[in-house]
């Protein structure tokens, strides 16, 4: 068995937005900590790149 080799790390704290490069990181059931912690929402459901382009401009 070969091991892994991680070159570059990244969080992408808001879907579509800007990710920040880490260090380290703590891993959970649910991926990496703090990963897409917050979302924007509205009566139909999240707001995504896809549909609300400004997002993307952020």
């Amino acid at each position: 068995m070969t091991g892994i080799t991680v070159d570059q790390l990244w969080r992408y704290p808001v879907k579509s937005l800007r990710g920040e490069q880490l260090a380290s990181a703590v891993l959970t059931q649910d991926g990496v900590a703090d990963d897409r912690v917050v979302h924007v929402a509205g009566p139909r459901g999240p707001f995504t790149g896809r549909t609300r382009h400004g997002l993307l401009s952020l």
